[in-house]
């Protein structure tokens, strides 16, 4: 897949969360891979999730909340422009993959609301994905929710949908 390749993800959840999450982190331990994220609108809680999961501790290296484009720029090496973009997830993605010493890492960024930011409509997520051996995508998918609650654990799924999908590469 060429590395400005754009996706769309998946809009069928079946999965909960935390089962995503212990998938994601057994994949990790049985290819003795590590992981790392990088997070702006998911403030944390694709991390946090990982965290959870039974064997965590022997695979995920940690997690950056750049919820800034500030710190995206700092923090991340992401060049400086906007931050709700395909290039800017797939900077931050690869951000997280070097400075953790990571094998795979993911990143979100995007519009959780509730007002629109550059000029992107609010439920706009960037999930941007890479790994050592798969040069960085990034996906993109225009989340329907009633809240920014909602908003929020859809993209957390959706990271963690492409956590997997990079693990079983």
């Amino acid at each position: 897949m060429p590395p400005t390749a754009e996706l769309q993800l998946g809009s069928v959840t079946l999965e909960s969360i935390p089962s995503l999450a212990q998938r994601a982190v057994d994949l990790a331990w049985s290819r003795d891979a590590r992981l790392a994220v990088a997070e702006s609108c998911t403030a944390g809680a694709v991390a946090a999730a990982l965290a959870m999961a039974d064997g965590a501790s022997a695979c995920f290296q940690g997690g950056v909340v750049a919820y800034s484009p500030a710190a995206q720029f700092t923090t991340l090496g992401v060049s400086p422009g906007p931050v709700i973009c395909h290039e800017a997830a797939r900077q931050m993605a690869r951000g997280a993959l070097e400075r953790f010493d990571a094998d795979v890492a993911v990143a979100t960024t995007g519009v959780l609301g509730p007002v629109p930011q550059e000029r992107q409509p609010v439920g706009t997520l960037w999930v941007g994905g890479c790994s050592r051996r798969q040069p960085a995508l990034a996906m993109r998918k225009l989340l329907l929710g009633e809240t920014p609650e909602d908003v929020r654990d859809t993209a957390v799924e959706e990271a963690l949908r492409l956590l997997i999908l990079l693990l079983e590469q």
